[in-house]
């Protein structure tokens, strides 16, 4: 176990618990989930359907825009990444610049993990009282994929093919693991930048390719969806038997986790090789 760098994340964990930014981000993903659900729930109770937890939050995850502001929400929440308060610097000393840099690395996995957690506990609030709790996709999203979306107004796109492809939870735990893979790989790249260049330019980096996944579908043909992270956890972007020549899920796997292993190895090498606590 590496104890030294789970100390450090531990404290990094800590800390970003005691922040207001991290109140100040819950308020505003609330204030945007309104939008979103608002005419799911007019649905539901106009028409008396249920819906799915996990099937909705396979449509959520796969619409452009919601990725996109996940993926922003996590890099302000993650800003000062790496740390530079007094705290940090007697940690790196007394931990090794190594394991302080690893700990870096854990606490981005942590955070991610944990702000993901609660995304989808904001999203199970706002539609508590009418979830369908059966593995099937629901009547409700059934309603929306076969048209209710242009009745309702509906901003989130229902793909009909995820629907016939996979089952809920075979959606789910891909886009959720591709999702949290790809937002770890960000928050490495945004750690690796800030080190760098000793400020906190990182967030610009980071979320370029973020704010490039707005514009992917509408504008490129299917394969720049290779090369963009982003695009590569929604669903809808991946190959399904559809003859689009779409990226795969193994290679939006394999592409994602290579991604945050470099970022994150070239990241401690950094550290380790440049001050950055002067």
């Amino acid at each position: 176990m590496d104890r030294r760098a789970m100390a450090c994340c531990r404290h990094s964990l800590r800390r970003l618990m005691g922040s207001p930014r991290i109140w100040a981000l819950l308020i505003l993903c609330v204030l945007c989930f309104d939008r979103y659900i608002a005419p799911i729930r007019a649905l539901l109770i106009g028409e008396g359907l249920r819906i799915s937890w996990p099937a909705l939050m396979v449509f959520f995850l796969n619409d452009s825009w919601l990725s996109v502001m996940l993926a922003l929400g996590l890099l302000l929440l993650l800003f000062d990444v790496p740390p530079r308060d007094e705290a940090q610097k007697y940690l790196l000393l007394r931990s090794g610049r190594a394991a302080w840099a690893r700990g870096q690395l854990y606490y981005v996995l942590c955070a991610t993990a944990l702000y993901m957690v609660a995304m989808a506990l904001i999203l199970l609030a706002w539609i508590a009282p009418y979830v369908d709790w059966t593995t099937g996709w629901s009547d409700g999203i059934m309603a929306f994929v076969d048209g209710a979306y242009e009745v309702y107004d509906s901003l989130i796109n229902y793909d009909p093919w995820i629907v016939r492809v996979y089952t809920p939870l075979q959606a789910l735990a891909i886009e959720a693991g591709l999702h949290y893979v790809c937002f770890a790989a960000l928050g490495f790249a945004m750690c690796l930048v800030n080190a760098a260049a000793g400020g906190r330019a990182g967030f610009l980096v980071a979320a370029a390719p973020a704010m490039f996944d707005v514009v992917i579908t509408e504008y490129f043909s299917t394969s720049v969806y290779y090369f963009s992270p982003l695009t590569l956890t929604r669903l809808s972007c991946l190959d399904y038997g559809d003859g689009r020549m779409c990226p795969t899920v193994a290679y939006a796997a394999i592409v994602l986790t290579l991604l945050a292993a470099v970022l994150g190895a070239l990241f401690v090498f950094v550290y380790g090789r440049k001050e950055v606590h002067q």
